[in-house]
C-alpha cells in the first residue's frame, strides 16, 4: 500500500523497504527456522574414530539428499555431542536446524525465483525514473542466490539404520536398569517398559516319610542277646 502527499504521486519502489536516494535499508524480519535434537544410545563398537570423523566432516553442512521428512537443503547439521556411559555404550545429541524451501517467488518484476532452505538471497537495485511520480527511485535489478553452507549427506551418519540401537531416554534407562537386576528371576510383561518378578517356582512336595515304630520316632531296640 503506498500513500502520498495531495497532488503527488508516491514513487513505485517495486517492493523495496527503506528506500533512499543512495540506498536500500531492508527491514529485519524473522525468517522461519526450525530446531530440534536427537538424543541415540549407540554401541561402544560404532562409535569408532571414524565414525567419529564424519561425524566432525558433517558439522555445518546441508542435507544433499530427503532427511527424516526434509527435503534436501532445508537441513543444516549443527553438530554432535555425548559421551560414554557407565552401561558401555554412547549417549549423543545430534542438533539440526531446518528452514524451508521457497519457489516461484516474485522480487520487483523478477519472477520465478527458487531459493532452497539455507542459501542466501540478495538483491541488486539500480536507479531508475517513475514516469508516473516524475521521481529516481531504487528498483530491483537482479537477484542473486549464493551457497553459503556446503552440501553434504546426512544420511552417513547412519542415524536410521541404528533406529534398533537408539532409544528415547527414559525407555532405554528404565530397560538397563532391569537388567541390572539378573540375578532376581524377572519376566517382560506385555507393557516392555516395565519389569515385574517372576512367579515364585513351584517345588515338587518331598514325600512323606514313613512313621516309624518306635518310641519318639526311633527305630526299635534290637533284641537282647542271651
Amino acid at each position: 500500500m503506498r500513500k502520498n502527499t495531495p497532488g503527488k504521486t508516491a514513487p513505485d519502489c517495486k517492493g523495496a523497504i527503506g528506500v533512499t536516494a543512495d540506498s536500500v535499508e531492508g527491514v529485519d524480519i524473522t525468517v522461519p527456522v526450525y530446531q530440534f535434537s536427537e538424543t541415540h544410545y549407540l554401541a561402544d563398537t560404532l562409535v569408532t574414530p571414524a565414525y567419529k570423523a564424519t561425524l566432525f566432516a558433517l558439522t555445518g553442512k546441508v542435507n544433499n539428499a530427503a532427511f527424516k521428512g526434509f527435503a534436501a537443503g532445508e537441513v543444516l547439521f549443527l553438530g554432535a555431542s555425548g559421551s560414554r556411559r557407565g552401561y558401555g555404550d554412547w549417549e549423543i545429541t545430534f542438533r539440526f536446524a531446518a528452514s524451508p524451501n521457497v519457489t516461484n517467488l516474485t522480487i520487483g518484476d523478477i519472477t520465478g525465483i527458487n531459493k532452497k532452505g539455507w542459501e542466501y538471497l540478495w538483491v541488486r537495485y539500480s536507479d531508475s525514473e517513475d514516469a508516473v511520480a516524475k521521481a529516481l527511485v531504487k528498483k530491483p535489478v537482479a537477484v542473486y542466490i549464493e551457497q553459503v553452507y556446503p552440501y553434504g549427506d546426512l544420511n552417513l551418519m547412519g542415524m536410521a539404520k541404528r533406529g534398533a540401537r537408539a532409544h528415547s531416554r527414559a525407555l532405554g534407562d528404565h530397560f538397563l536398569r532391569c537388567l541390572s537386576m539378573a540375578a532376581i528371576p524377572r519376566t517382560r510383561t506385555a507393557d516392555t517398559r516395565s519389569c515385574s518378578p517372576a512367579p515364585p517356582a513351584r517345588v515338587p512336595a518331598r514325600p512323606a516319610r514313613r512313621a516309624c515304630a518306635g518310641t519318639n520316632g526311633f527305630p526299635p531296640a534290637s533284641p537282647a542277646t542271651r
